[in-house]
């Protein structure tokens, strides 16, 4: 028989569960060839089955990774399929790396968003999920493994592949009869302790880096812009690792994180105040802080007093002179405090400045005190 689909052409002479039952019982024989044949047959056969139609743009990359139950947790490539329509990774396993070779292995077709991070799975529409004895998933598993997957820190991380194979040596199936003792219940579906540890891997393995490493060497300034426009702080996180990697300090950019950021969440915030403390000019930081001071939340505003009272930069003796009249106005106790702290760092003494401190002195006393005091 031969296949046609995305513009190539596969010859099958196997059924695709023998196929996959080839694949991922004996992923890592001799033949790494016909692995890699027989890998992009199952991700496009797949893709066709879930919707994904001829005329989508796909791309295909040859990553290395590791998981730690196959080969020896040793470096091996794999191939991954980003579809540049919908902006979005995909590869297909096989639902669990079975040391029995009796499991029943399923393909699972994983997704990851631009920048690496799990979004779901898919399984072919008649295919299920078994454990012990056979046993189909439930409603209930299905939704517990999709909890277990999304989280991207786990106890199954740390947990050793020998403390898996516990399992009496004689079970046919994937079970956590041996497991439960150095494996938590709450993170994974009992009885099919093998599937979600190795789903897990794979779902927030490092392909989830190699997946990061291929946007940020192909975005551009603009993309990063929009990925910082999006709500989710992951994608934030993700620009200002990629500013500050590629020293990107330019006015029109730092303007436009600036802008977003008076409204980002405070620990988003304070990312882009660390970052803008690496600025390479005295000016330039001076006025991105001053823009930034427009914020009203008073936790952010004393991140960027924090900020000030560390910097190796000195300012403008016009800098203070405004802090001083922007105090006058909101009379922040705590405010003042820094604003105080900050002048005998950076030893303020202009005349002209110090004098802007005297109306406080008519403060109440818990101010006028603060400012006497110095």
């Amino acid at each position: 028989m031969v296949l046609k689909i995305y513009g190539y052409t596969k010859f099958v002479v196997m059924n695709h569960r023998k196929i996959n039952e080839i694949i991922y019982t004996h992923i890592f024989n001799k033949k790494k060839q016909l692995y890699y044949m027989l890998l992009f047959f199952n991700l496009c056969s797949f893709a066709q089955n879930n919707q994904f139609q001829k005329e989508k743009k796909l791309e295909e990359f040859k990553v290395k990774i590791n998981h730690p139950s196959i080969n020896l947790g040793r470096t091996f490539d794999h191939v991954l399929i980003k579809n540049e329509e919908n902006i979005f990774f995909f590869t297909e396993i096989g639902s669990v790396i079975c040391k029995t070779h009796v499991c029943k292995i399923v393909p699972v077709l994983l997704f990851w968003n631009e920048i690496g991070n799990f979004t779901h799975y898919k399984l072919n529409e008649n295919d299920f999920l078994e454990k012990t004895e056979g046993a189909h998933f439930t409603n209930e598993d299905y939704k517990k493994l999709d909890e277990i997957l999304l989280r991207k820190e786990s106890k199954l991380k740390g947990v050793n592949l020998n403390e898996i194979e516990g399992v009496d040596k004689d079970d046919e199936v994937d079970a956590i009869s041996g497991a439960t003792i150095v494996i938590d219940e709450e993170e994974i579906v009992k009885g099919a302790a093998w599937t979600c540890f190795t789903l897990w891997h794979w779902a927030n393995g490092n392909i989830s880096k190699r997946i990061r490493e291929i946007t940020a060497k192909r975005i551009e300034l603009s993309g990063l812009i929009g990925f910082f426009k999006k709500e989710e702080q992951e994608y934030n996180e993700f620009v200002i690792e990629q500013l500050t990697i590629r020293k990107e300090y330019r006015d029109e950019i730092v303007e436009e994180i600036i802008k977003e950021t008076l409204v980002k969440k405070r620990n988003i915030f304070k990312k882009v105040v660390s970052f803008l403390e690496d600025v390479p000019e005295e000016q330039k930081y001076y006025k991105a802080i001053t823009s930034l001071l427009k914020v009203e939340n008073k936790e952010k505003r004393n991140i960027i007093y924090a900020s000030i009272k560390n910097t190796l930069y000195k300012g403008p003796i016009s800098f203070y002179r405004n802090l001083i009249l922007q105090i006058e106005k909101e009379k922040r106790t705590q405010e003042i405090q820094y604003i105080l702290e900050i002048f005998k760092k950076n030893k303020i003494e202009d005349e002209k400045t110090i004098n802007l401190l005297f109306p406080l002195l008519n403060e109440k006393l818990v101010i006028s005190r603060k400012v006497f005091g110095f």
